[in-house]
């Protein structure tokens, strides 16, 4: 239970971390940008929580592969949709990487 809470407490600190940066980074992001950020947040989460089962179940370096090779076309995507929708290319690489830590947290 203890690990729970922490994990809820350090989910809520990366959310409100990532909310002060899109405040700093964006000026007029349209709507989609935020959408696409907060699906790409909860998309790396779920990949973290792959990749920890995957290596108790000791298939951890196929999958953490699988994961990547994933993951590289899903984020040049995503970059481009947030340029689309009003991010700067700083911006929008800064908040790429800000939800990239979704996966530390699965």
């Amino acid at each position: 239970e203890e690990c729970v809470a922490a994990r809820r407490t350090l989910y809520h600190e990366i959310c409100h971390r990532c909310e002060a940066l899109l405040k700093r980074a964006t000026g007029l992001a349209k709507p989609a940008a935020y959408l696409n950020i907060l699906a790409d947040l909860l998309h790396n989460f779920s990949d973290g929580l792959a990749l920890g089962v995957a290596f108790g179940k000791g298939v951890g370096l196929p999958t953490t592969l699988a994961v990547f090779f994933h993951e590289v076309p899903h984020n040049i995507a995503d970059f481009a949709i947030l340029i689309q929708n009003g991010l700067s290319h700083g911006a929008a690489l800064r908040v790429q990487f800000a939800s990239a830590v979704g996966a530390v947290l699965g």
